[in-house]
């Protein structure tokens, strides 16, 4: 939506109570608003909708408050209305920092958030809960995910050599050489390939979770923002996109230029070996998760790598534009490709996950 139509919509819904409309945010895939009421500051939402990207965001992310909601979950805004046709919806406006300095208590928050997803999932009655957006509930699910972003990639080949390069020199031989060991210590295991993980085992996953999406309230309190790909998914996915994240910059990989607005980088004390051995605690009831982590984090950073490069393709960069109409295109793609390169480094050298001692057995 345009800027008039925005103003006026917000005119319209907060009727004779509206003071002003202040824009927050502008991200790739939404717009996030301050709406003055005389009752109060509140979060207008306006996402976009691309008819190239079927993803419904709102849907899921109203999903994901309604979750929170019926379980008595704080951690998280409420939501005050909606219009899912003209894609915008009200929410709590709450009031906080952004985490620029990550410390060990912030990651034991983010980690009770999602022990506490897990626990109401064990209860819960949501039956029609969707899957998340892009899951991994089998190696096939996550091997189908990487084939899929590289066929979209492959197309830029031509015009970026670098790229090129990159991919068919570095990233694929390593997804090879890890797909094959993934695949044996399943066979091992006696687990199939293509098959979904037991839904006891499975976690109503924020998908899109970390400190990078989190306000830090005045008593230090944190809370969750933009659930736009929940659902159902094995938390594997999750601990490893939370580690491997360059806004949670857990392993120090994207110090330099992640922030592109900031002059200096972020500073934390936390690290991934705490977060991931919170995950360890939390779903110690599952026999697989630490080998299933062990096995597939290698193939979660390929992902990551086609993420990160996203930028080198035209829908991809009409994300970004959509987010920043200064940004440079030849730049951004440089930034991002010094991300890659690092996180490559890190991959190959297996520095981002310690090896588990336990034998991967059924």
């Amino acid at each position: 939506m345009k800027h008039d139509d925005i103003h006026a919509l917000a005119r319209r819904i907060a009727g004779d109570t509206f003071v002003s409309l202040h824009q927050i945010r502008r991200g790739g895939n939404n717009q996030l608003y301050r709406l003055e009421t005389t009752a109060g500051p509140k979060a207008l939402k306006c996402y976009r909708q691309a008819s190239q990207d079927p993803r419904n965001r709102q849907g899921r992310e109203t999903c994901a408050l309604h979750f929170f909601a019926r379980h008595g979950l704080t951690q998280a805004p409420r939501l005050l209305d909606q219009d899912r046709h003209q894609g915008w919806s009200l929410l709590e406006w709450v009031e906080g920092v952004p985490v620029q300095k990550i410390a060990p208590q912030d990651v034991d928050q983010a980690l009770a958030t999602i022990e506490s997803l897990y626990q109401a999932g064990l209860v819960t009655v949501d039956h029609d809960l969707p899957e998340a957006t892009d899951a991994v509930l089998s190696g096939q699910n996550l091997t189908d995910t990487i084939e899929r972003r590289h066929d979209r990639l492959k197309a830029s080949f031509d015009q970026h050599p670098e790229l090129a390069h990159l991919i068919q020199g570095r990233v694929l031989p390593f997804y090879h050489e890890k797909n094959a060991a993934a695949r044996e210590a399943f066979k091992r295991a006696g687990i199939d390939w293509a098959t979904p993980l037991p839904k006891n085992f499975r976690l109503p996953s924020p998908s899109d979770f970390g400190l990078h999406n989190a306000l830090r309230q005045s008593d230090g309190r944190l809370i969750f923002l933009d659930f736009e790909y929940f659902g159902w998914d094995d938390p594997v996915k999750l601990a490893s996109d939370m580690a491997l994240h360059p806004g949670m910059d857990l392993a120090c990989l994207y110090q330099q230029s992640y922030h592109q607005s900031d002059q200096q980088p972020v500073q934390h004390g936390a690290t991934a070996e705490q977060l991931l051995q919170g995950f360890h605690r939390i779903f110690h009831g599952d026999p697989l998760f630490s080998q299933r982590l062990e096995s597939l984090f290698p193939l979660f950073g390929v992902v990551w790598i086609y993420i990160l490069l996203n930028e080198f393709r035209s829908e991809g960069w009409q994300q970004r534009a959509f987010a920043n109409d200064q940004q440079n295109q030849t730049q951004a793609c440089r930034l991002q490709m010094l991300k890659a390169l690092r996180l490559m480094d890190q991959l190959e050298k297996e520095t981002l996950l310690k090896p588990c001692t336990t034998p991967l057995t059924p």
